[in-house]
């Protein structure tokens, strides 16, 4: 089969593996539709070889969705099923594990990352980390639910965000693109905050209120202007940026809640007993839904969530090695790979 291998230095190139085999009670998966991920650009696309993820070698794509083709001792799923993929493989013995909490358990392997994507014609999963996909949801939403949609939600959901709420989503790429939806429909009022205006005039078709360019306005200003003075109720930080964390604790107000969706990595410098303690900030950090809550995600869709205005651009498999290299440029929406 054809797949996709990151090479670094924002290199990368189609070659053919081995098309996988059902076993055990692991499945064969058609790939239909994968949606490229940000954590994908940070970690194996752009750094060079010698710091680039541990799982170089396996084919990208974590954001899966498709067709079973082939089964072997699968109880539950059948050729022909349509079914979206949690990629998250973990060891279902862990406190976390029992407790469903499969995210946080401590040995899972990662689809995409440990363990080949989707990225490719076909992609071989454990059955239990499939889930069908009803019938009036498409591939592409189901593709879309679990990163983009649900990393935003989980922490959209904790910090209790309401139609009564000033939000700001600094950095409307696409997991901020997929907070601005959620804002939305949930009633809240949302501003989008980045530095490209083509992200900034999608933001505002996906039902942002107010969009600012922080290279062209005053940040400060303008948000006491909309929140007439009273502060921001919720700040969502979708950037990964570490100067843009600061400009929230800065701008955060008492009682604020935070949700830090962009992978940050190492952080410096943070007075937390001015910036967050004094403050009384409420901080949760959010990455990808967990197992169990993939039709509370679907719920969405059925109230008016439409995850596919998310979407700027779609590409052929054997055009792979351009969708990587146009998503790297930061001015897309969400890119899907539909083999």
């Amino acid at each position: 089969m054809r797949g996709l291998k990151f090479l670094g230095n924002r290199q990368s190139i189609l070659q053919d593996f081995p098309t996988p085999k059902a076993k055990d009670a692991w499945l064969v998966v058609k790939v239909c539709s994968c949606a490229l991920c940000g954590s994908d650009l940070n970690t194996r696309y752009r750094p060079d070889n010698s710091v680039a993820y541990k799982g170089n070698t396996s084919i990208p794509g974590h954001e899966i969705s498709g067709e079973v083709v082939e089964v072997d001792k699968s109880a539950v799923f059948k050729v022909g099923d349509r079914v979206s993929i949690y990629p998250l493989i973990t060891c279902g013995t862990c406190t976390y594990c029992k407790n469903k909490l499969w995210k946080l358990c401590p040995n899972k392997q990662i689809i995409g990352y440990d363990l080949d994507g989707g990225c490719a014609e076909y992609v071989t999963v454990p059955e239990w980390s499939c889930v069908g996909i009803p019938p009036e949801v498409s591939y592409d939403e189901a593709a879309l639910l679990w990163d983009p949609v649900g990393a935003p939600y989980g922490a959209i959901e904790r910090l209790r965000v309401n139609k009564r709420d000033v939000v700001a989503v600094f950095g409307v790429g696409p997991m901020g693109l997929g907070a601005v939806n959620i804002c939305h429909l949930l009633g809240a009022t949302t501003v989008a905050i980045d530095v490209i205006d083509k992200r900034l005039e999608l933001a505002k078709k996906l039902g942002a209120d107010y969009v600012l360019n922080s290279k062209a306005c005053d940040i400060t200003k303008e948000l006491e202007k909309i929140t007439k003075g009273q502060g921001v109720d919720v700040f969502l930080e979708c950037t990964g940026k570490e100067e843009v964390l600061h400009q929230i604790f800065s701008l955060a107000r008492t009682g604020a809640r935070c949700g830090l969706i962009g992978e940050l990595g190492v952080v410096n410098r943070i007075d937390v007993s001015e910036e967050i303690l004094h403050k009384d900030l409420t901080i949760v950090g959010s990455w990808m839904y967990d197992l169990e809550g993939f039709f509370k995600l679907i719920s969405l869709l059925k109230k008016g969530l439409n995850v596919l205005e998310l979407v700027t651009h779609r590409f052929p498999l054997e055009k792979a090695v351009e969708a990587w290299a146009l998503f790297d440029k930061g001015e897309t929406g969400k890119v899907i790979i539909n083999p």
